[in-house]
């Protein structure tokens, strides 16, 4: 903030900043000069993925949301490696267990929640014999109905849950900070 405010005119020099802020002079000064990196750019070497691939997965994590399909853990270490390896060519290190709270560290912006159980109607319509009748029913009525019809490829319906066959338990996901209820 000290930098912010020195670069913007709202300070007019490093000593009046540091007393504002309460920050080391010295250390505004390095800052300021640029001889000093921060905590994310000094260790930005070490980290297996560039900027701009967590950037794509960042952005990939929001389209999910968007869209109601919030990436699970293992889809994120998944897109991780994939990056890695297009990039690299070759087969990349494990993921470390650490890597993704560090990511999560670096992206204040995504939040890992747990997500919320179908309700007990739901985990009923997820049967596969009721899905098969259903579509049956379905399918006998498009056929009837073709002539009033001009595209009944067309014909869709999304349940509001947007439940998946087999991914009906709690898992943690990711999403946007300040999300509820993340299902």
């Amino acid at each position: 903030m000290a930098l912010r405010a020195l670069r913007t005119g709202q300070e007019p020099n490093v000593p009046a900043a540091s007393e504002s802020f309460e920050v080391k002079q010295r250390t505004l000064y390095r800052h300021f000069a640029g001889t000093t990196k921060n905590t994310v750019e000094a260790h930005e070497g070490q980290q297996q993925l560039t900027n701009q691939e967590e950037k794509a997965i960042v952005k990939w994590c929001f389209c999910q949301d968007d869209i109601g399909f919030l990436p699970r853990l293992d889809m994120l270490k998944d897109m991780a490696v994939c990056l890695e390896r297009k990039r690299t060519g070759s087969e990349p290190p494990p993921i470390g267990k650490n890597w993704m709270s560090r990511f999560l560290k670096r992206h204040s912006d995504l939040a890992l929640k747990l997500s919320t159980q179908l309700e007990r109607q739901h985990t009923y319509a997820n049967d596969p014999q009721i899905l098969q009748l259903y579509f049956g029913k379905l399918g006998r009525l498009i056929k009837q109905h073709t002539s009033s019809l001009r595209r009944p490829f067309q014909i869709y319906n999304i349940d509001e849950k947007w439940f998946l066959m087999g991914l009906a338990a709690r898992a943690k996901v990711l999403c946007r900070r300040g999300r509820r209820n993340p299902t």
